[in-house]
């Protein structure tokens, strides 16, 4: 039924917010743990699917697998060669490009005192000192 067919008073059913787990592991890193939580979006009557993998790729086989905003973020930044090769088309590339752009897609990490150590997870937001090491990684990475 349509909303310009629907008589007044019946309203669209809301459902609960669900959470997720992250599946997205950098290049060089650990997996990201972060818990994501899918909000559910009257206006279209589904669930928000910015964080739905599948949305990116459209392919059936990442239906279940969800990505946080932040590993969406470093994704585009950070590795590339995943984001050329799996999403699907320019426009969800453009989509994307935009969402980062625009800040509709922000860090939600805290930026970290440096312990000396270089960060180790998608999802930590590291110090200076932790970027310029993860930066000689990629160059030692690409001359090998």
């Amino acid at each position: 039924m349509d909303k310009k067919n629907r008589p007044a008073g019946i309203r669209k059913t809301i459902q609960k917010p669900f959470q997720v787990e992250c599946f997205y592991t950098p290049p060089l890193g650990n997996k990201c743990t972060k818990i994501i939580e899918i909000k559910y979006n009257r206006s279209c009557g589904d669930y928000v699917q910015k964080n739905h993998w599948s949305y990116w790729t459209e392919r059936e086989e990442d239906w279940e697998n969800y990505i946080c905003d932040d590993c969406l973020i470093s994704l585009y930044k950070n590795d590339k060669y995943t984001f050329w090769e799996k999403f699907a088309g320019e426009k969800k590339k453009n989509i994307l490009r935009t969402y980062v752009n625009s800040g509709s897609l922000k860090h939600k990490r805290k930026i970290m005192k440096c312990d000396g150590k270089c960060c180790e997870t998608a999802c930590c937001y590291g110090c200076r000192c932790c970027e310029a090491k993860t930066k000689q990684l990629k160059k030692l990475k690409k001359k090998e």
